[in-house]
C-alpha cells in the first residue's frame, strides 16, 4: 500500500488499532467503528492482503472498508473493497476526500503562513501566525524539519520535525503503544522517575546498531570498532529513538532541565550519556515518611515557620529525665541527601542510620559543626549507595538539662536521571554478553553498573545471521538472550524489546525471521515475568521503505515511531 501516512487525519489504518489478520478482532473493529462514527469519519483501511476474523459489527452503515487483497471471515458479511485492479487506495481516497484535502491543504499547511521547513530558516513567526488562525487540529508537517524557538503547542503536529536550539525533535500522530506488561517493570520505572526518594534512576539501553542509531546522518563515524564498549558512540543531537526518549524524559520528568552530556570512558567519541538533575524538597513527615516515638517524656508538634525551607518545622521534644526517642524513617535509593533543621540552645542531637548501620551522631546545637541559631541549617549526608533501604534519623540527648528539641524542617534530594545508550554496532545476544556485561575480559567496563536500575534490552536482529560458529535455530538465540537477562537481572530491572521489521529475510543469509525473533522475545518475557515492548508491531501496516533508509536501520521517521511506542508503553504502564 502506497503512502497511507499522507492521509493521516482523514481515515483510519486498522493496523494502528491492533486489528490484525489471524485472530478474532471483532471487539477491536467495533471500537474503531464507534470511534469513526463519533468523529464523523467513514473510511477504514486494512493494510495487509489477508483474512480478518470478524463475527459481526453494528452501527456500520456509514463505514467504507478498503484493502487490496483483504477480506473478512468469521461471519461478518461486509466487503473490503479491493482496488488492485483499478485505482490504488490512495487514488480512491483522493476522490472520496478531494474537497476535504483541498481545505486541509489551504488552511492547515504551514507553508501558507510562510514556513519553509528546510531545517535552516527560522519558521517561528510562521507557526505563530498559523496558531492564531488554527488551533486544536491535526496538522501534517509533510516530513519536513522546521526551525522554531519553541515547539508549537496549540495543534497536534505529526509526520515531521521541529528543530529547537540546534536539536531536532520528532512529532508523530499518537497510536496505541504495543507492549505487554508481564512483570510490572515499566510501571516501576515510571514510579521511579517521579520518586525523589529514589535519588538515582539509572536507565541503560542495550542493543545493536539500531539502538546505536546507525544510518542517521547526524551521528558520527562508527568505525573503527571491535564490538566492545570501546567502540564510538552516537551523539545527543541525532533523532535516534534513544535520544528521543532522553529528551522526552528530560522535558517531562527533568522539568525541562538541560542534561549534562558525557561519553562512556572507554569510548573515543560520542555522547552516550545524558544526566538530568532536579532538586526536590520534602517535608519529613507523612507520605513516604514515618515518625515514631518510643520511651517516656517525649512529644511531637509541628508549627508554621517562615524561615523554614518547607514553611513548617517539626518539634521533636524529649525530657533529659526521660527515655524518649523519636525516629524519622523512609526508604531510599541513592547515596546522599541534605537534612535541613532549625537550631536553638535547647537542641537534641540526632543519629543517622542507613540500612541499620550507624553513620554517626550529629550535633544540632548552635556553635558546633557550623550550626547557627535559626532556621534552615543544612547538613549534607553521604554514604555508600543503597537501593530501597531504610534510612532512620533518631533523636539523641545532647546534654541539655530539661526539655530538649530537635527541629527538622526538610530534606533536599538532588534527584538524578541518567540514561546511557549502550548500543554496539553489529552485536548479537551471544556477543553482547561476552563483550560488554559482567565478567567480560576487555577492560572497558560493564554496560550495566551499580547505579543502573532499569535496562532496556533490544537484541535479535543480528542473531538471525547464519554463522559457521553458531548452530542454526531460534533455540540458540533463546539461550543466548536468556544469558543476557540473567547477567543483567542481579543489578537491574530488565525490559525486553523487539526491534522493527526488516525487508531482507533471505534464507541464504538468515536462518530465522524477525517475526521469529519477536516470538522468542515474547516467550522469554512471559515466562520470566518481564515487560516487553513490541517495536516490531509498532511498524505494522506501514511501509518499511518509508521508515528505514536501507531496509534494516530506521531513518528519522522510523526512530520517531519506535520512540513514541516506548514512551507510550511507559506512560500507559
Amino acid at each position: 500500500m502506497n503512502n497511507i501516512k499522507n492521509w493521516g487525519g482523514l481515515f483510519y489504518n486498522a493496523g494502528e488499532y491492533d486489528i490484525v489478520p489471524g485472530v478474532d478482532v471483532t471487539e477491536k473493529l467495533q471500537a474503531l467503528v464507534n470511534l469513526a462514527n463519533s468523529e464523523g469519519r467513514s473510511t477504514i483501511v486494512f493494510p495487509e492482503a489477508a483474512e480478518y476474523i470478524v463475527t459481526s459489527i453494528t452501527n456500520d452503515g456509514n463505514i467504507v472498508y478498503f484493502g487490496d487483497g483483504a477480506s473478512f471471515t468469521g461471519g461478518y458479511g461486509r466487503v473490503i473493497n479491493s482496488l488492485a485492479d483499478s485505482l490504488s487506495i490512495d487514488e480512491q481516497l483522493a476522490d472520496v476526500v478531494q474537497s476535504t484535502d483541498k481545505d486541509f491543504d489551504k488552511i492547515y499547511n504551514p507553508t501558507r503562513y510562510g514556513a519553509v521547513g528546510n531545517g535552516t530558516t527560522n519558521d517561528t513567526a510562521a507557526f505563530t501566525a498559523l496558531e492564531v488562525a488554527v488551533t486544536g487540529k491535526q496538522i501534517d508537517l509533510g516530513n519536513k524539519t522546521y526551525v522554531v524557538d519553541s515547539v508549537p503547542r496549540k495543534n497536534l503536529y505529526y509526520n515531521g520535525f521541529f528543530k529547537v536550539s540546534g536539536y531536532t525533535r520528532s512529532v508523530v500522530l499518537d497510536t496505541p503503544p504495543r507492549f505487554h506488561a508481564f512483570g510490572g517493570q515499566l510501571a516501576k520505572l515510571k514510579a521511579s522517575l517521579g520518586n525523589p526518594l529514589e535519588q538515582y534512576t539509572g536507565i541503560v539501553f542495550i542493543g545493536d546498531s539500531i539502538t546505536w542509531g546507525r544510518a542517521l546522518p547526524e551521528n558520527g563515524a562508527f568505525d573503527p570498532r571491535d564490538g566492545t564498549l570501546s567502540d564510538p558512540r552516537d551523539v545527543f543531537g541525532s533523532p535516534s529513538f534513544v535520544n528521543e526518549f532522553k529528551r522526552y524524559i528530560g522535558a517531562q520528568y527533568g522539568f525541562g532541565s538541560y542534561p549534562v552530556l558525557s561519553n562512556w570512558p572507554a569510548s573515543p567519541s560520542g555522547e552516550s550519556t545524558a544526566e538530568y538533575t532536579v532538586q526536590q524538597i520534602l517535608y519529613p513527615k507523612d507520605g513516604d515518611f514515618t515518625l515514631t516515638t518510643t520511651g517516656t517524656n517525649a512529644t511531637v508538634a509541628e508549627v508554621a515557620s517562615g524561615g523554614s525551607i518547607t514553611g513548617y518545622q517539626l518539634q521533636l521534644s524529649a525530657s533529659s529525665s526521660g527515655t524518649g526517642v523519636h525516629t524519622i524513617g523512609f526508604n531510599f535509593t541513592g547515596d546522599s541527601f541534605t537534612l535541613c533543621f532549625g537550631a536553638t540552645n535547647d537542641a537534641l542531637n540526632y543519629e543517622l542510620f542507613v540500612n541499620g548501620v550507624s553513620q554517626g551522631v550529629f550535633s544540632a546545637t548552635p556553635g558546633t559543626d557550623g550550626v547557627v541559631v535559626g532556621n534552615n541549617n543544612q547538613r549534607v549526608h553521604t554514604f555508600t549507595y543503597v537501593r530501597n533501604k531504610l534510612i532512620e534519623i533518631k533523636t539523641v540527648q545532647a546534654g541539655y538539662v530539661g526539655i530538649g528539641r530537635f527541629r527538622p524542617e526538610g530534606i533536599i534530594v538532588n534527584k538524578k536521571i541518567r540514561i546511557i545508550n549502550q548500543g554496539i554496532n553489529g552485536s548479537s545476544a551471544r556477543v553482547y554478553k561476552t563483550n560488554a556485561l559482567s565478567g567480560n575480559t576487555f577492560g572497558d567496563g560493564d554496560a550495566v553498573g551499580t547505579y543502573d536500575n532499569y535496562t532496556f534490552v533490544q537484541l535479535g536482529t543480528n542473531d538471525r545471521i547464519t554463522r559457521s560458529d553458531t548452530p542454526k535455530g531460534t533455540n540458540k538465540f533463546k539461550v543466548n538472550l536468556k544469558g543476557v537477562i540473567d547477567a543483567v537481572t542481579p543489578l537491574s530491572n530488565v525490559i525486553l524489546m523487539c526491534a522493527n521489521p526488516v525487508s531482507d529475510e533471505s534464507t541464504s543469509t538468515y536462518n530465522f525471521t524477525m517475526q521469529q525473533v519477536r516470538g522468542v522475545i515474547y516467550d522469554l518475557a512471559k515466562a520470566n515475568n518481564i515487560d516487553m515492548i513490541d517495536n516490531y508491531a509498532a511498524w505494522r501496516g506501514l511501509e518499511i521503505s518509508s521508515l528505514s533508509s536501507d531496509g534494516l536501520h530506521p531513518n528519522a521517521l522510523g526512530h520517531q515511531v519506535i520512540a513514541r511506542n516506548i514512551i507510550g508503553a511507559l506512560e500507559n504502564a
